[in-house]
């Protein structure tokens, strides 16, 4: 099956519900307040213009656009379904059917302040697509302005096997749909025409929880337990309370927050 059929059927099921985009709905309440918590931290201006590629149903626009309501957002995912759901979730973002590796996608656009993505990339499975995207996208952000990558990283998901392995649980395999990155790979990629301003390891603790001390070796997560529940909005807390993550110093976490600014 091919991936956008694959996300096509998914959100035909799901609708617009999270998990459209994701089997771990705690996981959107954490990325959002990292993306709420950037926004502050970076976006000094009231009217400014924020893209998201790879926007799903577009949970995270909605969830952004009530917290800053004079930012002009915009979503593009490749998914039909995928879009006529954002389209019902909110009438006042633009939802674009479209493919993030075509130049003519972005001709329409005039320029953003930020573009971001949400486990978007790992769904090209191809490094060269990953090129074009963001070579297609830097074209529309402005100078000096933010693109913002919360992705999976091969990294972060072998030191998690490691530790399962400790535990005697079997690796955990990528799935079928994702192609994670390549940490050292990326962020050379990214040097060529951006400033590496962050590079956070965001769900080491979450993922410790979720992915080796509570499973066991029939592979089925439990990705709405009640201590999960209280781990993600300690996570949550913390961040909105002190304005920085609270992480391990141990990469053991499938999902990294990489913060540039265009050159």
């Amino acid at each position: 099956m091919k991936n956008k059929t694959y996300w096509n059927l998914r959100a035909k099921k799901n609708k617009k519900k999270i998990k459209s985009t994701t089997n771990f709905n705690l996981i959107k309440d954490l990325e959002i307040s990292i993306l709420k918590h950037l926004f502050k931290k970076y976006l000094k201006s009231k009217n400014l213009r924020i893209l998201e590629l790879g926007c799903g149903n577009g949970i995270n626009l909605v969830e952004l656009k009530k917290k800053f309501s004079k930012f002009d957002f915009v979503g593009i995912d490749y998914s039909e379904e995928m879009i006529k759901y954002a389209k019902e979730n909110s009438k006042n973002i633009e939802f674009y059917v479209g493919d993030i590796t075509n130049t003519n996608l972005y001709d329409k656009f005039s320029k953003f302040d930020l573009i971001f993505t949400n486990r978007c990339l790992i769904n090209l499975k191809s490094d060269n697509k990953i090129k074009l995207s963001i070579k297609r996208a830097q074209n529309v952000l402005k100078k000096n302005g933010y693109f913002v990558f919360l992705e999976n990283f091969r990294d972060g998901h072998k030191n998690q096997n490691k530790l399962r392995n400790i535990l005697n649980l079997k690796n955990r395999k990528v799935a079928k749909f994702n192609k994670f990155l390549d940490e050292k790979k990326f962020k050379t990629l990214l040097s060529k025409n951006f400033k590496i301003l962050e590079n956070e390891n965001y769900s080491s603790l979450n993922d410790l929880l979720l992915y080796v001390l509570t499973p066991n070796n029939s592979f089925k997560i439990n990705y709405n337990s009640k201590l999960q529940k209280k781990l993600i909005l300690l996570l949550t807390h913390f961040l909105n309370k002190n304005k920085y993550m609270m992480r391990l110093n141990y990469n053991s976490g499938q999902n990294n927050l990489i913060v540039c600014k265009k050159k």
